[in-house]
């Protein structure tokens, strides 16, 4: 079952019994005066909606920035939530930084309501060659590597908390005109090791539906909700052929080049 719906997200009747993966890319500009007034900055309560609005899910995967975390760790405390680790996300950036060293990484908070009862499906990747360092043990022989057909080193290494290996670019064949999208690999891997088949992923913020094409490949159900009426039509095509703006030809995609830049916090209000 992929759902895709064309509204708010505070107007989603959220009658489910058990949201599997609740998959929250929420914009996370906090710098927009629009999400600031006299009682403070506004950002908190807006993540508190979110908190209370999708309470029944088992676990999440939040992006954000790290100038939140200490309000993300205060709601997950408020709300006896339980954040099993953060995962850098290794990026490139554009631009340059005159005062600072550049920033080239997001936060993914890994989050889930039972620390003691959740999903977690191990994932490896290979190594080969120089990559692998040539450990041996006493009597001379490998140590958790092998030779492969082409004589070079090989081991399957666990992934760990630094993803360097899911950079987005912008020539990726699936690439839509989303100026936020996440790269398939990256959201392949959340939904391969935090769900199984036939679970349940909700989206809130689904922008282009990213999130929604990898969930009908992988084969779970998936809630994709958008407000923006364009990225929500290309997100449609995107989803039911698999390909992005690069493969798909037509005069929408113009209609829809000109919201590159307005993925702005007062959106969602």
């Amino acid at each position: 079952m992929i759902k895709l719906l064309n509204i708010d997200y505070q107007k989603f009747d959220n009658t489910i019994d058990c949201i599997d993966l609740l998959y929250l890319d929420p914009p996370y500009n906090t710098k927009d005066k629009n999400w600031r007034d006299g009682n403070g900055d506004s950002y908190e309560r807006f993540l508190r909606s979110l908190f209370e609005k999708f309470n029944n899910f088992s676990t999440m995967w939040l992006f954000n920035e790290w100038q939140n975390f200490g309000t993300i760790q205060s709601l997950c405390n408020t709300y006896n939530y339980h954040i099993v680790m953060p995962i850098i996300w290794s990026r490139s950036s554009p631009g340059k930084s005159s005062n600072r060293y550049k920033m080239n990484y997001e936060i993914m908070f890994w989050i889930v309501k039972d620390k003691n009862n959740y999903k977690f499906n191990k994932q490896f990747y290979k190594l080969t060659g120089k990559k692998v360092l040539p450990y041996k043990k006493p009597d001379g022989s490998p140590m958790g590597w092998t030779i492969n057909q082409n004589g070079e080193r090989e081991k399957l290494a666990e992934i760990g908390s630094v993803w360097t290996d899911t950079r987005p670019f912008w020539s990726m064949p699936e690439n839509t005109s989303h100026a936020c999208q996440k790269p398939q690999s990256l959201i392949d891997r959340i939904i391969k090791t935090t769900t199984d088949e036939g679970d349940l992923i909700i989206d809130p913020f689904a922008g282009t539906f990213s999130c929604g094409r990898a969930a009908k490949m992988l084969h779970r159900d998936y809630v994709g909700i958008e407000i923006n009426k364009d990225f929500y039509e290309e997100g449609i095509k995107f989803v039911e052929s698999g390909l992005g703006k690069k493969s798909i030809r037509n005069d929408h995609y113009k209609s829809v080049k000109k919201h590159k830049d307005q993925i702005r916090l007062r959106e969602v209000g």
